[in-house]
């Protein structure tokens, strides 16, 4: 089971600022506040407990009394339920997990904000203000995306990433994808030793000419990643152009992919296309 608590709103008792039960207990993730500018509120309480930090002071639509909406309410009470909610979409995402993984990936997914002096870790700030984005399954760099999702911002997968049947994964413009080089954490590709982009359900990875999508891999070493291969994926079209796909053992393998495959750019590769029907 997983607990987000309130660290409290003592933080700026002289005699006993520290976290408050049951954000204490050590199974329990301790939440504490910041404003809207990531700054900590100074009643919000801490220690060695502290887990993340959350935004409070926030519209609400929260009622209270008859006809009355709550407005900018604040407290450490209204910034653990955002790390609740973080947590419910990473359990929705991967049933599998346990809560301990679910916690590693609220603190080290964590932005380190300018409060924490360029340390990974403060009694006022924990691991840093909640990034509901980073904590995301693909942040593991491996493993299966099971909704349906857009990349903004670049990224590093250090395994197999499997796009599961009646998923989209759409990729912007200008975003980078790269795969550790021979690395396979998840290993459920063709090729051990390689980490692969493997869609069972429907890519949207439409570049521009200006901006296009690349996947490469760390190294840039030839054949040091292996691809992204489609497995029977003839009931979702796909779109893939103005890509550039470097340093795979097969840039691209269409086995039985409805797709439309257009102004892409492959190199280095061992093979660049393959087919199979």
């Amino acid at each position: 089971m997983f607990i987000a608590a309130s660290a409290g709103n003592n933080g700026d008792d002289p005699l006993d600022p520290s976290i408050r039960y049951p954000a204490k207990f050590p199974n329990t993730i301790a939440v504490g506040a910041t404003d809207i500018n990531d700054v900590r509120r100074n009643y919000s309480a801490y220690g060695a407990e502290m887990d993340a930090m959350a935004p409070d002071g926030v519209t609400s639509t929260s009622m209270f009394g008859t006809n009355n909406y709550a407005y900018a309410i604040t407290g450490t009470s209204y910034s653990a339920p955002h790390v609740a909610g973080q947590a419910a979409l990473l359990f929705s995402l991967d049933p599998t997990l346990s809560w301990q993984q679910v916690r590693d990936f609220i603190r080290y997914s964590a932005d380190k904000v300018s409060g924490m002096g360029d340390q990974d870790f403060t009694y006022q700030y924990g691991h840093g203000q909640i990034n509901v984005f980073k904590a995301l399954p693909q942040e593991k760099g491996y493993g299966h995306i099971t909704t349906t999702l857009t990349l903004y911002n670049d990224i590093e997968f250090k395994g197999d990433v499997i796009i599961d049947e009646g998923v989209t994964l759409t990729i912007k413009p200008g975003v980078t994808v790269a795969f550790a080089a021979n690395s396979d954490v998840q290993n459920e590709g063709l090729y051990s030793g390689l980490g692969e982009l493997i869609v069972k359900g429907k890519v949207n990875f439409e570049g521009t000419e200006e901006q296009p999508i690349i996947f490469k891999s760390t190294s840039g070493n030839p054949q040091s990643w292996g691809g992204i291969r489609f497995e029977d994926t003839s009931d979702d079209f796909s779109v893939i152009t103005h890509c550039q796909i470097e340093d795979a053992f097969i840039g691209l393998h269409l086995d039985r992919a409805s797709s439309s495959v257009n102004d892409n750019t492959l190199i280095h590769e061992y093979h660049n296309i393959g087919y199979s029907f």
